[in-house]
């Protein structure tokens, strides 16, 4: 079923959202991040948006948020990473 992943125990939101979202966050050139994520069996699926300082070699920035996406967790497949004026 492709729904909002929590953990099986307790149905709470999983921390791979924190996780993803803080390891987004501690770029250098990310002012904002928000990560929205959908649970599809084993493995996590969504989006990434991010809110860079400035515009600058906005696509080798990107490539490196992905980078850092897939290393966060090993569940996490299929990440759109979006940059955005504001994620507010």
């Amino acid at each position: 079923m492709n729904r909002r992943p929590s953990s099986v125990e307790d149905q709470e939101e999983d921390p791979a959202i924190d996780e993803l979202q803080n390891a987004l966050e501690n770029l250098s050139w990310v002012e904002k991040a928000r990560v929205r994520l959908r649970e599809d069996g084993d493995v996590l699926t969504g989006e990434a948006f991010i809110q860079p300082r400035d515009g600058g070699d906005l696509l080798d920035r990107m490539a490196e948020a992905s980078k850092i996406v897939g290393s966060v967790d090993w569940r996490v497949h299929d990440i759109s990473m979006v940059p955005v004026r504001s994620v507010d």
